[in-house]
């Protein structure tokens, strides 16, 4: 059986979800992973499980754990980035996983270390059936998608959530961007905030120098406009000889799958 190191990098969880972390520990033995829980989970004050020594510090002794196999991180929210100065990328040996605001963490880890990590919430296995199968018929990493830009690109694969991304913007931890391809996703945000996102992106000369953008889901924008209308967002700011691709199966919503984070792929 291997072992997954549990973490919580970000925002604290709320006590009412221990529960569901116990039926996460038994999903996840059903499919020969034991879990080595951190001690730091659930919030205690101004969002934090703990310090970000604290928090860090459990990261880096589950990386020196010769027994544990991977790390997933069950958080999300706002803080994950203040951990970053506390960690030592030299000794980051175990893939990481986690989505939405350790997004910070995962391009850090590449642009520190060129190592790989994973772009998924390993909770959207709970009570969720098709991603126990994806996970059972090792498919979790297919994704569909098409090409409305460009042609044939490949690369290697940086990014994530748009909004916790951009933290990285001016600090070391920013990976270079050039030749890449861009994937973005989001959970909040309306077309004005969209903007000023992608308009920062493009003052950073971000657009500029990827050879691909790879747009997932946007949430809060796709309830209210369609997927036409992201591109059309979006078209100002950008290239007209980048290739975009679009794909439903990376954002926030419990059925999507994951990406590897610093993995070079072929979109064709």
């Amino acid at each position: 059986m291997k072992k997954a190191g549990i973490v919580c990098c970000s925002n604290g969880l709320s006590m009412n979800q221990k529960e569901q972390m116990q039926q996460l520990e038994i999903q996840l033995k059903k499919l020969g992973i034991e879990c080595v829980w951190s001690p730091y989970l659930y919030c205690v004050t101004n969002g934090r499980a703990a310090s970000a020594k604290e928090r860090a510090a459990v990261l880096m002794q589950m990386n020196a754990d010769k027994s544990i196999d991977m790390i997933f991180d069950i958080s999300g929210g706002d803080l994950a980035n203040e951990i970053l100065d506390e960690l030592d990328f030299t000794k980051m040996s175990k893939v990481f996983w986690g989505y939405s605001d350790l997004t910070v963490v995962l391009n850090a880890i590449y642009s520190q270390t060129g190592r790989c990590s994973v772009l998924f919430q390993i909770r959207h296995l709970l009570n969720q059936e098709i991603q126990i199968e994806r996970w059972k018929q090792h498919t979790l990493f297919s994704i569909d998608y098409q090409i409305v830009q460009g042609t044939k690109v490949t690369g290697t694969v940086i990014g994530g959530n748009i909004r916790c991304f951009l933290k990285l913007a001016g600090t070391r931890y920013f990976p270079d961007t050039k030749n890449k391809i861009l994937l973005l996703e989001a959970y909040s945000g309306n077309a004005a905030r969209l903007v000023t996102y992608f308009a920062q992106l493009k003052q950073m000369q971000v657009f500029a120098s990827i050879k691909g953008l790879l747009l997932g889901t946007f949430t809060e924008y796709e309830r209210h406009h369609d997927r036409n209308e992201l591109l059309a967002l979006i078209q100002p700011f950008i290239r007209e000889d980048l290739t975009v691709i679009m794909t439903k199966d990376i954002g926030h919503h419990p059925d999507a799958k994951a990406i590897i984070i610093g993995k070079e792929y072929v979109f064709e």
